[in-house]
């Protein structure tokens, strides 16, 4: 991940997220993508991965990676993503174009996220 995206989620991450979370144990990072933390541990919920009912992308202690939803009590319900009827219009063609090509993961996530972003701050 680099600056600028580490910087986007970390913005996020300071508005909240879409939840909060805490660890119920310690848990190591196995692949540089996952999110270390330690029980206890308080953790913002950046996005459910799409795809992947269990996964998470979080931050803690200024890291983000992620996380299994097992190792964590979830504080309430998480937020989901709230588009106007301008912003799904503009969207929706993007989104598709990222589902079908492969390679674009990250940039559908990142895109993701300044949609959140977007409709979190004109709600």
């Amino acid at each position: 991940m680099d600056a600028t995206e580490l910087g986007r989620w970390t913005r996020f991450a300071a508005k909240g997220g879409i939840g909060k979370c805490t660890a119920l144990q310690d848990c190591i990072a196995e692949q540089p993508e996952d999110l270390m933390f330690m029980k206890d541990d308080e953790i913002t919920v950046l996005m459910q991965i799409p795809g992947q009912p269990d996964l998470y992308l979080g931050y803690c202690e200024g890291v983000v990676g992620n996380f299994r939803g097992d190792a964590v009590r979830f504080h309430g319900r998480l937020k989901k993503p709230v588009l106007t009827k301008r912003q799904q219009h503009l969207c929706l063609p993007t989104v598709a174009h990222h589902l079908s090509t492969p390679g674009t993961f990250d940039q559908l996530c990142f895109f993701l996220h300044d949609v959140v972003v977007r409709s979190h701050n004109t709600c």
